[in-house]
Parts: C-alpha cells; sequence; structure tokens
C-alpha cells in the first residue's frame, strides 16, 4: 500500500496592519526580534522575516501564494507502483524510477516529492 500525503493547509496569513505595526516598533528602536515577539506573541522568526522585507521590498505584505501542483503520478497509476515495488521490493530509487520512466515517461524529479 502506497501512502500519499496530503497537500498541507497553511493558516491565513497575518494581516499587513499587524506585520506594519510590528516593524514599525523595530525600526523605532523599541527593542529586538526577541522582544518584540515577545511583546507581540509572535516567533522571533516571524519578526526578522517582516523586517528583512521590508528592508528589501519596502513593504510587509505577505508574499503571494503558490499554485497548487497537482501530482504527476495519478491516482489511476497507483496501483501499478504498488505493484512495481512490491515486484521487487529491494529495488532502489533509481531502478525504480528508470522503470516507471520507461512506462509512464515520468522524471525523477516527481518522486522527490
Amino acid at each position: 500500500m502506497i501512502l500519499v500525503p496530503k497537500p498541507k493547509i497553511m493558516p491565513k496569513p497575518i494581516s499587513t496592519d499587524f506585520r506594519r505595526r510590528v516593524v514599525d516598533a523595530y525600526l523605532a528602536g523599541e527593542g529586538g526580534y526577541k522582544k518584540l515577539a515577545s511583546r507581540f506573541s509572535l516567533s522571533w522568526n516571524s519578526v526578522r522575516r517582516w523586517v528583512y522585507l521590508e528592508r528589501t521590498t519596502n513593504n510587509v505584505a505577505p508574499r503571494p501564494k503558490k499554485p497548487f501542483v497537482s501530482p504527476k503520478i495519478s491516482k489511476s497509476q497507483y496501483p501499478d507502483l504498488a505493484q512495481l515495488v512490491q515486484e521487487k521490493p529491494d529495488r532502489t530509487m533509481r531502478e525504480l524510477v528508470s522503470e516507471w520512466h520507461h512506462k509512464y515517461g515520468v522524471k525523477m524529479r516527481t518522486f522527490r516529492r
């Protein structure tokens, strides 16, 4: 049986107004990353990222989401893949990809996702 991971669902980005308040506090010298993170109940890394965004783009708005890319191996092909693995379970990834590529034309990077 092959387990296919579910796509990760990310939480909604924090509002631009809130990001702006945090970055403005940092730029005004009200504290460092960790102090402001504690004050605003954030991770210090979020503060660092937002300050970096401000410095490099003059904007703290969240970056646009990347579009979801559907898997190259369709659900109808899962049984074939499972069969390949069951026929010879000690096959290396390279051997498995080679056989799959020969059968379906799918490249190596698809198996690494």
